[in-house]
């Protein structure tokens, strides 16, 4: 398999030399360290590429029964460019470092695979929720969301670029994502609603008190003044 990626890899250097510098671009994305494998499988790989003006893109590689390497949309082959070959070179380094070996049937998903497939399920179920939230007097919280089944939850919204928070329910201390669909939801809701985010104060209401021990495993505690 490694012979194959270099072997593609050193026609696309080649085909892509006199293309905008699409090869070198690529080579600078991987040795940037903007490349992440998401999944392993017996026909290909997913990749998250973060290319130019920071923007995410997950990338499609596909192996054919000829062994043949190309990236693809939809099932159907399309163009090399700059984050495939990124990509590529990727899957490579994974490869040469004994990433997970492909199987005969279905999806192997890295550690930040898995984490992306999480979040996704979740902020399609919050997409989905018809939850009543009511906001409190500034952009943070304590925020109180009750959910379709009348259960109160008090939200607290953190990091509003990362979109982190704290909810007083048994997912968010269990997931170690930062968020669950609640907070997801919150966060949606008050995004959207530009008039009430305008009025609400955005002073920090909180003092955050957290533990980071060697071991990197962080725990908070959030006390309102």
């Amino acid at each position: 398999m490694l012979e194959c990626i270099d072997t593609q890899l050193a026609k696309l250097k080649s085909d892509h030399a006199h293309k905008e510098n699409g090869y070198r671009r690529g080579e600078a994305y991987y040795r940037d360290g903007h490349c992440q494998v998401l999944t392993y499988a017996r026909n290909g790989w997913e990749v998250l590429v973060l290319g130019d003006e920071e923007e995410e893109r997950e990338v499609k590689i596909h192996l054919d029964e000829e062994q043949q390497l190309f990236p693809a949309k939809k099932g159907k082959p399309v163009d090399w460019d700059s984050e495939g070959i990124a990509a590529l070179m990727q899957i490579r380094e994974d490869l040469s470092n004994a990433a997970p070996k492909l199987q005969s049937e279905g999806k192997v998903y890295t550690r930040e695979g898995m984490i992306k497939r999480v979040l996704e399920e979740r902020r399609e179920k919050a997409e989905k929720s018809r939850y009543k939230i009511t906001f409190a007097d500034n952009i943070y919280g304590e925020h109180i969301l009750i959910n379709d089944k009348g259960v109160r939850y008090r939200v607290t919204l953190r990091d509003f670029e990362q979109e982190t928070g704290y909810i007083d329910n048994p997912d968010l201390q269990t997931n170690k994502l930062g968020t669950t669909k609640h907070i997801m939801y919150a966060f949606k809701a008050l995004k959207s609603k530009r008039r009430t985010y305008d009025k609400l104060s955005k002073k920090y209401p909180f003092i955050e008190i957290f533990l980071d021990p060697p071991a990197r495993l962080s725990h908070h505690l959030v006390l309102s003044p």
